[in-house]
């Protein structure tokens, strides 16, 4: 009698066990698509005709792939290219040894002992989790078998097509992942991003088209991520997007190194700031239009965006009251200094403010005319 091994409240004969996972180590000499494509019931353990089919499929992993698709009856897909990527992780299934592969936005594992000892998954998530997501380990020996786009333990029930493409027949184009639509203030210099895109694989990606095309730089910065940048500064007061709207559009195209051309348009728009600032107020405690000569005495000041500050006497800076910062938020932002009058008679107290804000212009208090007298008392 074969010895006998319980998966899920049935038994498997260990020695198809053993054959199902030694097949892995036997690879076929394949150059095309490689498939899996079984149907999967929802609270029931894998069959064993699941189990044959998904180490049959690990298997046949020998040639050179960039792109897989998963999908299922649920509605759920996803493609997935990189060639470098999808090998890393095809070879890992074949050979039955732990990787991952992040591509895009998203991390790939394949995991090892989620079951059996040798046992093998494949999923965008950690291994033997139930978080939502795409997950297969028909050996795990109970319902938890996986699933697509949802949870991974007790899914429904489903049909699930995993397919490996071959390099030499490669015809899926590459995918943008980010944003189709950006916006940004106005006055960002030609070093800053207006906009940050992604890509499913490696690709060449370039401004092909758009209305407004040439107004913008683009620059790579990994195989799956570029910059679009201005060529000029944006001023929100002087639109030059064709419409006149501060609304951008431009069309790019990623190429991949099989000559799969994906297109994305995208709207980069350019939002008004602030550009000028003024004093909401200058005043001393309470108000007064007096001071006492060498007595202190707080000055306040209140300007519409925050501001380094820097109050005068007689176009003289005050002791301690240079460029001062302010606190607050929005149009409101004070700040104080503490004023000991070394002149007597009528001085003339004012303030300047240095916005902290690009592109913000500064402001001059009106001035105050504050008589000082002399101290009463000891000295």
């Amino acid at each position: 009698m074969l010895p006998m091994k319980r998966i899920g409240g049935k038994f498997f004969s260990l020695v198809l066990v053993m054959q199902f996972i030694l097949a892995i180590n036997s690879p076929v000499a394949s150059a095309a698509n490689v498939t899996f494509s079984q149907a999967f019931t929802s609270n029931t353990v894998a069959s064993s005709t699941i189990i044959s089919a998904w180490e049959s499929f690990r298997s046949q992993l020998s040639g050179s792939y960039n792109s897989f698709t998963w999908s299922s009856t649920n509605g759920a897909s996803v493609t997935v290219s990189d060639a470098t990527k999808i090998q890393t992780l095809a070879n890992a299934l074949r050979a039955g040894t732990y990787t991952t592969a992040t591509i895009g936005a998203v991390t790939w594992y394949v995991g090892i002992g989620c079951g059996l000892a040798s046992a093998v998954e494949f999923s965008n998530q950690s291994t033997c989790s139930c978080a939502s997501g795409y997950s297969i380990r028909p050996l795990i020996g109970n319902a938890n078998w996986g699933g697509s786009n949802g949870t991974t333990c007790g899914a429904s029930t489903q049909t699930i097509t995993i397919t490996f493409f071959d390099s030499a027949s490669d015809t899926i184009a590459p995918t943008f992942t980010s944003s189709s639509t950006f916006s940004v203030a106005e006055n960002i210099t030609t070093s800053v991003n207006a906009a940050t895109i992604r890509v499913s694989e490696s690709a060449t990606v370039t401004i092909s088209a758009g209305a407004d095309a040439t107004l913008f730089n683009i620059i790579t910065s990994d195989s799956v991520t570029v910059f679009i940048r201005f060529k000029t500064s944006p001023n929100f007061e002087a639109p030059a997007d064709v419409g006149g709207n501060n609304v951008y559009d431009i069309t790019l195209t990623a190429t991949d190194a099989a000559a799969n051309a994906g297109t994305q348009s995208i709207t980069i728009t350019v939002t008004d700031i602030v550009e000028t600032s003024a004093f909401n107020s200058l005043a001393l405690a309470g108000s007064a239009t007096t001071a006492t000569f060498r007595s202190s005495v707080v000055i306040t000041a209140n300007i519409s965006v925050s501001s380094k500050v820097t109050f005068t006497v007689n176009g003289k800076v005050l002791p301690g009251c240079k460029a001062k910062s302010t606190t607050g938020s929005g149009s409101s932002n004070s700040v104080t200094c503490n004023w000991k009058p070394s002149n007597r008679g009528t001085v003339s107290l004012s303030a300047s403010a240095a916005p902290t804000g690009a592109g913000i212009t500064g402001a001059t208090a009106t001035p105050l005319s504050i008589t000082v007298g002399r101290r009463v008392g000891a000295r």
